[in-house]
């Protein structure tokens, strides 16, 4: 997403633009409309007297920060301040402030497609999670839900027995940093039957 602070040299300086709210993890465009002959500097804090720069741990510079606009990956949640220094080729200043809110990512589980089985068998589903563990899993077969609790590591491994072929869906998620209420992919797990038994002729 691109974001553009609008700058005008003769403006009053340091006015803090509207808040953004930004997803940890997530690469954000800062940007100002570019002039010829204008040269650029793209700072990040984190805090609010603009004194303590954002490490290395916070955010990166994906593009350089010299430039109208700069690409910015947000690693850690947090309040942070931006600020774009630009200077003219008349030797005038002015400066922009704004306020960038990361929020810790909300988890995700992924079921990956299962392998068939027969009647009266029972297999487990592979869920792949993102986040910060333990987790709660809240798992749909179309009819009932279960609640898987506790678990601690990914991949998450679901015991199911269905009688008939049936699609499973997770409907929700939990970590340390919240849950996840949009439900996951659906996917069929296909239940075959097996072959029908008969009497034994003897000729």
């Amino acid at each position: 997403m691109l974001v553009f602070l609008p700058v005008f040299l003769g403006s009053l300086r340091g006015v803090a633009q509207s808040g953004i709210v930004i997803s940890e993890g997530q690469t954000y465009t800062l940007g100002v409309q570019p002039t010829p002959g204008y040269t650029y500097e793209w700072i990040i804090y984190d805090e609010t007297d603009l004194t303590t720069l954002a490490t290395n741990d916070e955010i990166q510079y994906i593009s350089s920060p010299d430039q109208a606009t700069v690409d910015v990956l947000w690693k850690k949640s947090g309040v942070y301040f931006y600020k774009i220094i630009i200077h003219s080729d008349q030797g005038c200043m002015n400066y922009r402030i704004g306020k960038a809110t990361v929020q810790s990512s909300l988890p995700t589980a992924v079921i990956a497609a299962p392998n068939p089985i027969c009647t009266g068998d029972s297999t487990q589903l592979q869920v792949t999670l993102t986040g910060l563990g333990p987790w709660s899993i809240t798992l749909s077969d179309g009819s009932n839900t279960i609640v898987y609790d506790n678990i601690t590591s990914s991949p998450a491994m679901l015991l199911v027995n269905p009688t008939s072929t049936t699609n499973y869906q997770i409907m929700q998620v939990t970590d340390m940093n919240g849950t996840n209420s949009i439900p996951g992919l659906p996917v069929q797990l296909m239940v075959k039957p097996r072959p029908v038994s008969s009497h034994i002729y003897q000729y």
